[in-house]
């Protein structure tokens, strides 16, 4: 019978089913956790460090202040799950579900994550610096205040996602979706946005510096009040935006 805080480091755990269970400041160091069932299990503060997950459920499970600092995630469910102040350094994730999970203030610099779904998750104050988000569905995510710092998002969905007030500064967006998206107050620097659609997208009083925008649709799009310094504007078409006063 597990117990709190056990540990089980370096464990194989394939097939079992946790759900519901109460396994706050577990150790799951290293260990290996296949097709194994933690819906609604109590995982708060856990340790998954450096530990390999595949086609788990975790789904609304808690897991708040839990640990996956270089873990490897695959196929994972962890729709509705609390993952509040969860840290995700140097992680890698491929695959993962985290429709609708609360993910405020997590920590995931430097993790990779691919063709993971956090559509409608909330991100607020995530920091995000350096990661990679290739392929990920963020559509209607919040996303306030996240520091996204030389984060590279290829490919990426976030259309309606709420970015107000995040750090930019060296980010890349390429051939992202991020129609109707919320950028207002944005620290835009040393950034890049290439063949994206903005159409829609809230940039009002954003201050953009030596960014680039090249091959975007920003028709409709809200740049009011925006501070514009060394922008770079390559075939990008801006009929009908709301232009700051004076010139681009």
């Amino acid at each position: 019978r597990l117990r709190l805080g056990q540990s089980l480091a370096q464990c194989a755990l394939l097939g079992l089913d946790l759900s519901g269970c109460d396994l706050r400041n577990a150790d799951f160091a290293g260990a290996t956790l296949e097709r194994v069932r933690l819906g609604g299990a109590n995982l708060a503060n856990a340790n998954f460090r450096s530990a390999s997950l595949r086609e788990c459920d975790l789904q609304r499970a808690n897991l708040a202040q839990a640990c996956f600092d270089e873990a490897l995630g695959m196929s994972l469910t962890l729709e509705g799950a609390d993952l509040a102040g969860a840290s995700f350094v140097a992680s890698r994730l491929f695959a993962v579900r985290f429709g609708a999970a609360m993910l405020r203030g997590c920590r995931a610099a430097g993790a990779v994550l691919s063709k993971c779904n956090l559509d409608g998750a909330t991100l607020a104050g995530a920091d995000l610096q350096g990661a990679v988000l290739q392929e990920v569905q963020l559509a209607g995510a919040n996303l306030q205040g996240a520091d996204l710092r030389r984060t590279s998002l290829p490919n990426c969905q976030l259309s309606n996602a709420d970015l107000t007030g995040c750090q930019l500064q060296g980010a890349s967006f390429v051939q992202a979706e991020l129609s109707g998206a919320g950028l207002a107050r944005v620290e835009l620097a040393d950034a890049a946005f290439v063949q994206c659609n903005l159409q829609r997208a809230n940039l009002r009083g954003a201050k953009i510096f030596r960014t680039m925008f090249g091959e975007v649709d920003l028709r409709f799009a809200d740049l009011r009040e925006t501070e514009l310094v060394e922008v770079m504007w390559k075939d990008a078409d801006l009929r009908s935006a709301q232009l700051p006063r004076g010139k681009l």
